[in-house]
């Protein structure tokens, strides 16, 4: 599932559903709560690995010899 901007980009319902800390009663009988559970784990999953790709890139614009080995 692709995300754009933290919305997820190939889910129909993506502009009923608020995906918010406390779902809507509307979101519910919309079937929501299956799309925000899946929507918070790809948004978790997203970051993680935004935030690994950043550090790599930083790691190497800093130069090698500052890369610390894991």
């Amino acid at each position: 599932m692709d995300t754009v901007n933290g919305m997820c980009s190939d889910a129909p319902r993506a502009k009923k559903c608020k995906c918010g800390k406390s779902p809507t009663i509307f979101d519910m009988e919309n079937g929501c709560q299956i799309y925000c559970a899946n929507h918070s784990t790809v948004a978790a999953a997203n970051y993680r690995s935004a935030v690994t790709e950043w550090n790599n890139l930083k790691s190497v614009r800093e130069g090698s010899h500052e890369k610390t080995n894991l």
